[in-house]
């Protein structure tokens, strides 16, 4: 029995609520994104119920909310003007939830579907009568909009139909809503002057350290002492709401009035501007704000278009982080960076390694900052780079002190004090910047996120890259063309033909050059070149060797001696081995023929190289393979044998007429003879 009244409850419950102030004859939102100060109805839609409009646009207009609907119950908003969003048309939205500021995005499409997504918010400890979790889980639970006939308000239904929100346009529910700013406060920097309350009368120590701005989009700047505060404004009339948001957390010096003067703006209800002076009338008749126009030294107005530092174009090094309980000073700023470029990208310096990331940018100064691939190297005991990136993943806006740069987290978890790369230098002679091309590049050391591993003879790996984007890769007795694409960091190789000499047994060319084909990001540091491989699987170090050490001889040059070797076209007509001899049946198809100027030319069965050679003291021929064809001349062919013999040469000999060139290890010979 129980059950059933239980059951017969529920129904009761369900039939209530279908018939509470809930929207019916409902039209779903276009997404026409024509930005509007107030909703603008369109004309009753054909075919639709007599006197059903829908709204142009989401954006353009700052919503109140009125109230929840849910099955169960309906939730009304104690303070509207305390719960607002406002769409943008770039798809941003500005929302505040009572004292706290929270950044967002949103989507919507022909359908009227919506979703909403949160993004960082201010933290700040609201009233006890606060309503801001059920107003943002609101928020983040939307999943359609529209509006009624005859009806400015904007409903928002939730997933799972969880409930229907409710909201009018800001203002629309006070007398007077939605006048103009009273004319002179937008677009003015004023100066506190004085707080005066029941108590008496606080004087600003320092005028010009304690000035809000207010913009005419609504939001404002705020400058409490060493601290920049972002904030949001609604007037109404003579009535003002400032909402501090995301700001800066320095200690400012013993005796700052900081706290005092953003408290009192929180308090902000009231204002008025008279002969050039702003008074804020704070709530619960707490006392008055009084403001003056900012001006300079001298005592003239201030004039406009004061010029900022940029965050882009330049290399900021980290000085410092000012938490709440405790400040981290940097050891050496040079060793902690980062450069904010043009298009979106971010270069990182984080201690020894480079970081490359992503960020973006609001006019309200809001700061995103998204860290990307990383080298592994590991850098000294006494490094900063972990709570140093750590940082810039939390950031969640920037301002300038003059020429510093600062970038506050989010949860008012700590500022980083940031300052031009230089600044603390001045008057040093600049370093030539280093760059992949000029140099011949050696290969000194793998390190993976397990080992390190050093390369036991660097001049057996070497990547030269030109200026034509191209690449000649040495990969220890084998020898590998290249082309490659590289901006400010990243990196890209792409290996091409190689020859396929049988090298040493030690010989890690394969590694090399699967390494290189890998890569994705490079950096110069202390005259290294790094190359770092996609997904951290691991950083190339190499080094430029001395000039002498790099010079390949015979390239470009006369070779001395030679005589009788260089000028025939020389063919393959037999190879002598402990093991056996091997007789070549067509000689026309393996030749080998040497110019002057140490290079060579090859046929190698049915594929065409070069090489280079270098002859010495007792006939001693080396010859080392450089590119060449990868046609595959099938089963049977002699094109390794070939090309491997002539790796391996060790001297030559000219006798009878014939060529023999004697192979390393005593292995054999290989004999040719003139063409015809």
């Amino acid at each position: 029995m129980k059950r059933l009244v239980f059951l017969l409850s529920l129904v009761l419950l369900l039939a209530l609520a279908a018939c509470a102030d809930t929207p019916d004859n409902q039209e779903l939102l276009p997404t026409d994104t024509a930005a509007t100060p107030t909703p603008v109805l369109e004309a009753p839609v054909e075919g639709a119920p007599s006197g059903e409009q829908v709204v142009a646009s989401l954006a353009g207009t700052s919503w109140e909310w009125v109230e929840t609907t849910t099955p169960v119950e309906t939730i009304t908003a104690v303070d509207p003007a305390r719960y607002t969003i406002t769409f943008n048309a770039d798809g941003t939205a500005t929302v505040v939830a009572d004292c706290n500021n929270v950044t967002a995005t949103y989507v919507t499409d022909a359908s009227g579907s919506l979703t909403i997504t949160l993004g960082v918010s201010t933290a700040v400890g609201c009233p006890a009568d606060t309503q801001d979790q059920v107003f943002l889980a609101g928020l983040a639970g939307a999943a359609r909009a529209f509006t009624l006939a005859g009806s400015g308000d904007l409903y928002i239904d939730q997933i799972a139909d969880a409930g229907t929100l409710r909201f009018r346009s800001a203002g629309a529910g006070e007398a007077g809503a939605g006048e103009a700013p009273a004319a002179g406060l937008a677009g003015v920097t004023w100066e506190w002057v004085s707080l005066i309350d029941p108590l008496g009368q606080t004087l600003a120590s320092d005028p010009t350290r304690y000035t809000i701005t207010f913009n005419e989009d609504g939001t404002a700047n705020v400058v409490a002492d060493c601290n920049t505060v972002f904030a949001s404004y609604l007037t109404d009339g003579a009535n003002i709401e400032i909402a501090p948001g995301a700001g800066t957390l320095m200690a400012c010096e013993p005796g700052s009035q900081d706290q005092v003067f953003l408290n009192s703006l929180l308090s902000s209800a009231a204002y008025t501007v008279e002969d050039g002076e702003l008074f804020i009338d704070l709530q619960a008749d707490a006392g008055t704000l009084m403001f003056r126009q900012a001006t300079a030294a001298g005592g003239e107005m201030e004039e406009p278009g004061t010029t900022m530092p940029a965050l882009t174009g330049t290399t900021w090094e980290w000085v410092e982080t000012v938490g709440a309980t405790e400040s981290v000073a940097v050891a050496d700023p040079t060793r902690y960076a980062i450069t904010f470029n043009e298009d979106g990208s971010a270069a990182i310096k984080a201690d020894c390694n480079t970081v490359l990331g992503t960020y973006t940018t609001a006019e309200d100064g809001t700061l995103t900052v998204m860290l990307g691939p990383s080298t592994l190297m590991a850098c000294p005991e006494d490094s900063q780079a972990a709570p140093f990136l750590a940082g810039l993943a939390a950031a969640a806006s920037y301002s300038f002190d003059g020429s510093d740069l600062l970038i506050a987290q989010a949860a008012d978890a700590g500022t980083l004090h940031l300052r031009a790369a230089g600044a603390a230098g001045e008057g040093e002679a600049e370093a030539e910047p280093m760059t992949l091309t000029g140099t011949t590049w050696q290969w000194l050391e793998m390190a993976t996120p397990l080992e390190s591993v050093a390369v036991a003879d660097p001049t057996r790996y070497t990547i030269t890259f030109n200026e034509d984007g191209t690449a000649a890769i040495k990969a220890d007795c084998n020898q590998v063309t290249a082309t490659y694409t590289a901006d400010a960091a990243t990196l890209s190789i792409v290996p091409g033909a190689s020859t396929l000499a049988m090298c040493p047994e030690d010989s890690a060319g394969t590694a090399f050059v699967t390494a290189l084909s890998s890569a994705a990001t490079y950096f110069f540091q202390d005259g290294f070149l790094y190359i770092d491989q996609f997904a951290g699987a691991g950083t190339m170090k190499f080094a430029a060797p001395e000039a002498a050490a790099v010079e390949e001889p015979g390239k470009g040059e006369t070779v001395a001696g030679g005589e009788g070797l260089v000028g025939p076209l020389w063919q393959l007509t037999l190879i002598t081995k402990t093991d056996g001899n091997i007789t070549i049946n067509d000689p026309t198809r393996f030749t080998i023929s040497f110019n002057a100027d140490g290079t060579a030319n090859l046929q190698a069965d049915c594929n065409v190289g070069g090489a280079n050679y270098t002859l010495g003291e007792g006939n001693t021929l080396t010859i080392t393979p450089t590119v060449s064809t990868m046609a595959f001349c099938g089963v049977g062919s002699f094109d390794q044998i070939f090309l491997g013999g002539l790796t391996n040469a060790m001297g030559y000999r000219l006798e009878e007429g014939n060529l023999l060139i004697d192979m390393l290890y005593e292995s054999g010979s290989m004999v040719f003879m003139p063409a015809p």
